[in-house]
């Protein structure tokens, strides 16, 4: 009854028939409903330890920059990535993709 018009809900709904029959580890792997249920919690140490570090980043990058409203919300986000990356949840992959360009006279790419 909403052609071209998606809702809160139809998108939740989506979501949650992805997670039910999707597998992004192959055929035979679990979904990702499978993989959310069997998860180990975290302890409070662990959670403890995660906040601290949070704010301890928070202030850190809160200091090099300005006050400007982009600027904090930079820092925030630095201090976010660093971390979820020093806590083993995140990892940030930056490499550059170098296009393969082919020459006419050779019959490999370089």
């Amino acid at each position: 009854g909403r052609f071209c018009y998606w809702t809160c809900d139809d998108v939740e709904a989506g979501r949650l028939i992805a997670n039910e029959t999707s597998r992004p580890w192959g055929p035979k792997g679990p979904s990702p409903d499978t993989v959310w249920k069997n998860r180990t919690p975290i302890s409070r140490e662990e959670r403890e330890h995660f906040v601290r570090s949070h704010r301890e980043n928070r202030e850190y990058y809160g200091k090099l920059c300005d006050k400007s409203k982009s600027e904090r919300t930079k820092g925030e986000r630095r201090a976010v990535e660093k971390t979820l990356v020093d806590a083993g949840c995140l990892v940030v992959k930056r490499r550059r993709i170098t296009p393969q360009v082919y020459d006419e006279k050779r019959t490999d790419l370089t």
